[in-house]
């Protein structure tokens, strides 16, 4: 998966955009994470519906913690929608940065 965008100076700092697998509807993620997770993400705006799901980092959801969170609802709901995801190595990944954020 990759971020959209691509650019770290053109994102956001409020909320991490990614790029939805080939073939598999944003919307239909936002669904599936909701329905089966309890966890709302939201998908892109105007031509990016389809295309883009976004995780929000604002107020209480400020936490790193949640960003996992999200990942695995995330890793879940596109597994189930036939995405091949190496669930594992994204929350590797995010508690990697979790833990030098707690760091300091």
């Amino acid at each position: 998966m990759r971020l959209w965008p691509a650019r770290e100076a053109e994102a956001s700092p409020t909320v991490t955009a990614i790029r939805s697998p080939e073939g598999i509807e944003a919307e239909r993620v936002v669904a599936a994470a909701r329905e089966r997770y309890g966890v709302m993400l939201s998908a892109g705006v105007s031509e990016l519906t389809q295309q883009i799901l976004r995780i929000g980092h604002m107020g209480p959801t400020a936490h790193p913690t949640y960003a996992v969170l999200a990942l695995l609802a995330l890793g879940g709901a596109l597994r189930g929608l036939g995405a091949r995801i190496d669930l594992a190595a994204g929350v590797d990944a995010a508690m990697k940065v979790a833990d030098s954020a707690a760091a300091g």
